[in-house]
């Protein structure tokens, strides 16, 4: 204690004076810490709701591996009909040629 008129009570007194008030300060701070906590968090998961959203209706949009498959099959069996048919016209048209050439000499 410093040399002082004040006596033991007072200076006690004062003592805590000063701590309930520097306890009551940071009490108030805390506060305020955690609501800003709070909000921040509450904000970012509204922003992970939004983006598992986003991604939620954007894979509603992809093609299904069934899908994707029956339709590479259906262009499989379209390109196989188109290649029948070219190889039966060219064949075709070597005979024209050939029968062509044999009444030409």
């Amino acid at each position: 204690m410093p040399e002082s008129d004040l006596s033991w009570r007072d200076y006690v007194d004062m003592r805590f004076e000063g701590l309930e008030k520097t306890i009551d300060a940071t009490l108030k701070a805390n506060t305020i810490a955690i609501a800003k906590a709070e909000q921040a968090t509450e904000h970012r998961l509204t922003s992970l709701n939004e983006f598992r959203q986003s991604l939620s209706d954007q894979t509603k949009t992809y093609v299904s591996r069934q899908e994707l498959e029956a339709e590479r099959a259906a262009r499989d069996s379209e390109i196989k009909a188109l290649q029948k048919t070219f190889y039966t016209v060219t064949a075709a048209l070597a005979v024209i040629v050939m029968v062509l050439m044999f009444f030409v000499k």
